[in-house]
Formats: C-alpha cells, structure tokens, sequence
C-alpha cells in the first residue's frame, strides 16, 4: 500500500517541479527583460546628455566669433586681443553714416593691417595703416575709391556678416579679424579666426584694396573656394575642432 501511495504521488511532485522550473525560468527572464530594458533606457540617456552637452558646446564656443548688434568697444575681449585694439587705434575717427574699420592680423605674418572706409559726400575714402608684428609702420595712407565700388563691397560685406550665428568651434591658427560697421544707426562687429567665415572677409577685402594698398595681398586666400566646400567648413554636428 505504501509503496502505491509513493509510485500514484511522483507524477505531481514532477509536475509540482516542473511548474516551479518553469515559473522560476519566467521569472528569470522577467528580470532580464527588466535590465536589458534599464540598460538600453541608461545608455539613451546617456546619449541624450551627449547630445546636450555637445550642443551647448557649440553654441558657447559660437558666441566668441558671431556677429553683435554693438559696437566692437562693447567686445569685452578687445581687452584681451590688445592687437586689434591697437591696430584700430592707429586709424583716424571714422566719418559719415556709412562706413567700415576692421583689423587683420595673421597668426604668422610679416604685416599687420588696419583698415577704415566710409562713403563720404558722394566717394568711397579709406585709410589704411600696415604695420609689422612688432609695430613698425610700412604703409599708412589714405586712398579715394568709386563709391558704387565700395557700395558693392560693403554690400558683400553685409551679407556675409549680418545674423551670422557664429562657429561652434575653436582654432587656435590663423588670421585673426575683428571689425565694426555702420550703416547709419545699424552697428555691427564681430571677431575671429575662422577661415570659412573671416578669411571670406579677409579676401573680399583684399580683393578690393589691394590695388591701393598692395601688402594686402597677404590676406588673399587662392584656395579658399575650394576649402568653403570641404567637410572642414562643413563639418558633422558632433565636431568639436
């Protein structure tokens, strides 16, 4: 009698097994779907936070060469870059309603340069002042220009500069312009080192006065059409350079 008693209860305590197995293998895999989950849900986070971060870096890093509805005096960095402060300062108080200044100094160049323009009475006027790295003046002269000249490259000028958001990058190299234009009461300055945005102006402006000013040749850029389609000027949103 016993030993049928233990043979009719093995098949419910293998049954009673089997749905404990398979109730611990559901729960087991309950708690792996559970992490898989936490982990997946942690690492978009992550890449959220990543995102965020590199999106605020570049918007700060932007800050320092976009264009300011403000005089360049207001510039808190003119305290820091004493060059283009001091380049400006060698020209005369600019005139007119319509008018340009702007300093180029080439990271590792043998002239620095300072340039006023402004329509007056009817004609473009400028003045330019070259100097070299330690001050010594090799040009400084003023030069008439057509007006419809200079409106053209003014015009150019503005284009370029006007809600310009700045680059979400920083580059220790190159030639650093800062500038202040007015266009009656319309003010607006900017300063960087950027080949896609600076040296664009840094040409223009070549282009224009070196036929009255010759040494500024040095800011002309042959290459730089090619170098404005290049993923350099171009790059991913997730460059930091």
């Amino acid at each position: 009698m016993g030993a049928w008693q233990n043979f009719s209860t093995r098949p419910i305590a293998d049954f009673r097994f089997g749905a404990n197995l398979v109730g611990m293998w559901q729960a087991t895999w309950r708690w792996i779907k559970r992490g898989t989950l936490a982990v997946i849900a942690f690492l978009a986070l992550l890449g959220v936070i990543f995102c965020l971060f590199v999106a605020y870096e570049k918007h700060r890093l932007a800050q320092f060469s976009r264009t300011y509805e403000r005089p360049l005096s207001e510039d808190l960095r003119t305290v820091q870059y004493a060059e283009p402060n001091g380049m400006l300062a060698r020209l005369k108080p600019v005139q007119g309603t319509d008018n340009l200044r702007f300093a180029a100094i080439p990271s590792f160049g043998k002239r620095w340069f300072a340039v006023s323009v402004s329509v007056i009475k009817g004609q473009g006027v400028g003045e330019a002042v070259v100097t070299s790295p330690d001050g010594d003046v090799i040009r400084h002269e003023a030069f008439v220009l057509p007006k419809s000249e200079l409106l053209l490259f003014l015009n150019q000028w503005d284009e370029v500069v006007d809600g310009y958001s700045g680059e979400g990058r920083s580059l220790t190299d190159g030639t650093l312009l800062a500038f202040e234009r007015r266009h009656g009461p319309h003010i607006t300055s900017g300063m960087g080192n950027s080949p896609c945005h600076y040296d664009v102006l840094g040409d223009w402006a070549a282009q224009t006065f070196e036929q009255y000013v010759p040494e500024m040749q040095d800011l002309r850029q042959p290459s730089l059409a090619m170098l404005l389609k290049t993923r350099f000027c171009n790059p991913s949103i997730f460059d930091l350079r």
